[in-house]
């Protein structure tokens, strides 16, 4: 793997003269290790053998560590760049997945570097919504429809493999930025309005599947009535009509 060269490289180049050497080999770790906090979980479905990669959150800690340690080694010019946004990522993804006690210690942990000023100083909530709200202002009709039905189809999809905490993860957001989107175009709805929130459910759904597999898309049917009525777009009804 590459981050074991990195590490021999590490214990290598101790001198001065190979502080850049040293320094690509700790950004090939703690880049690998980011690599493996987000696709590094395997969930394998035997029913339908069906293999998905996941973020594997469990190692968040030994992730952040490898940025600290870092940090400690050069000036926070060369590393704060890459752990500010790790930070950002981390927390969005943490609380994607349904982790928001982690989600907010890692949140407070931003908000002790002064190099973020106050980027991190807000509550759980509005950071994330924040985060992945920013450009539905700015977004056109089919943008701002495309990304809540995207967080509404990776609601229906994880559902689909068992990840019933990540699905609701993903419905919150969805909610909440439909939510922000219809506040934004108050006034405009004629010409900016997005379908109502249930028949968001309904195409998301449909098109959810009509994109996986279709032994998951008989799982997906077969979950959803016990998932609960939030996920249901209209009582107990899922079917929807084709989408064009």
């Amino acid at each position: 793997m590459p981050s074991d060269w990195a590490e021999r490289g590490r214990e290598k180049w101790t001198d001065d003269k190979d502080t850049f050497k040293r320094l690509s080999c700790d950004r090939m770790i703690f880049q690998s290790l980011a690599a493996a906090f987000e696709t590094g979980r395997l969930v394998y479905l035997k029913d339908i053998q069906h293999l998905e990669m996941t973020p594997n959150i469990h190692i968040i800690d030994a992730v952040n560590k490898s940025y600290q340690d870092a940090w400690a080694l050069y000036d926070e010019n060369t590393i704060g760049g890459a752990y500010g946004n790790f930070l950002v990522n981390a927390v969005v993804t943490l609380y994607k997945f349904g982790e928001k006690k982690k989600a907010a210690e890692i949140l407070a942990l931003g908000n002790t570097y002064e190099r973020y000023g106050t980027r991190f100083a807000k509550p759980l909530d509005e950071f994330v919504l924040k985060e992945l709200a920013d450009d539905m202002e700015a977004a056109s009709y089919p943008v701002a429809q495309g990304t809540v039905q995207s967080y509404l189809m990776n609601a229906y999809y994880q559902l689909a493999i068992d990840e019933d905490e990540v699905a609701e993860g993903y419905l919150t957001i969805a909610q909440q930025l439909y939510d922000r989107y219809r506040k934004f175009v108050t006034g405009t709805e004629k010409r900016r309005a997005l379908p109502p929130w249930k028949q968001m459910q309904i195409t998301s759904l449909e098109m959810t599947k009509q994109r996986i597999p279709a032994p998951m898309a008989k799982r997906l049917e077969e979950r959803l009535p016990k998932a609960g009525e939030k996920f249901i777009p209209e009582a107990g009804e899922i079917a929807a009509p084709v989408v064009q």
